[in-house]
């Protein structure tokens, strides 16, 4: 499960010296599939980095099961977020110095795997996600739809109980959309891990059932 209460992020501002996004409350039980929506500066991109340990909240909690994730000290958060939470960029964000395996699998070694253990869990994925035959590749000779998958296969290497998606398919056309959420769908669902997902996209919106705006104020609660 993973549990926010009361969360506000302040940001320096040139105009007025502050602005502050209050994102407010948010509860989602394992295994749970949601979606947030809102308009260009209402926080969504901001909600992930602050569920995933990436922004401290000016206020409020954030816990991963029973772990209040800013109590921990920086180095041990950044261990738990290797381990614990997968992160899907809206780009990919691959290390072009590396090819396909070697991306995937330096996720899972900063998530505490031997390096062995970190290229076959790369491979077995890699497969999974149908780029098996461009496991040696450079990123740079992918397509836009094969980096996402790469970028899906790179969150779910350390088996993560929290998975947060940005976007993923913002740079995607309808086709690659669908196969692109069909995959997150899947390797989710056999994982049992918790899936948030920030769209704009109203097609993607509607393949989920549990639909949270950022446009109507500050979160509140559970998820009906």
């Amino acid at each position: 499960m993973i549990r926010a209460e009361a969360l506000r992020v302040s940001f320096a501002s040139r105009s007025n010296g502050a602005d502050t996004l209050d994102l407010g409350d948010l509860t989602l039980a394992a295994g749970a599939r949601a979606c947030v929506v809102g308009g260009s500066g209402s926080g969504k991109t901001t909600l992930l980095h602050v569920l995933a340990g990436l922004v401290r909240p000016s206020a409020g909690r954030v816990w991963h099961g029973d772990t209040d994730l800013f109590a921990l000290p920086e180095a041990v958060r950044d261990r738990f977020r290797a381990r614990h939470v997968g992160y899907v960029f809206q780009s990919a964000q691959l290390l072009q110095a590396l090819d396909v395996t070697e991306n995937v699998a330096l996720a899972a070694t900063l998530g505490g795997a031997t390096r062995r253990e970190a290229r076959d869990r790369a491979e077995a994925l890699l497969q999974r996600v149908g780029l098996g035959h461009r496991r040696t590749a450079r990123p740079g000779t992918l397509s836009v739809g094969e980096q996402q998958r790469v970028g899906i296969a790179r969150a779910l290497v350390s088996g993560p109980a929290v998975v947060l998606a940005d976007e993923p398919t913002a740079s995607l056309d309808e086709r690659r959309t669908d196969e692109v959420l069909d995959l997150l769908d899947e390797v989710v669902e056999e994982a049992g891990a918790t899936l948030l997902l920030v769209t704009h996209e109203p097609r993607v919106r509607d393949r989920f059932q549990t639909v949270l705006s950022l446009d109507e104020g500050p979160l509140r609660g559970a998820p009906s």
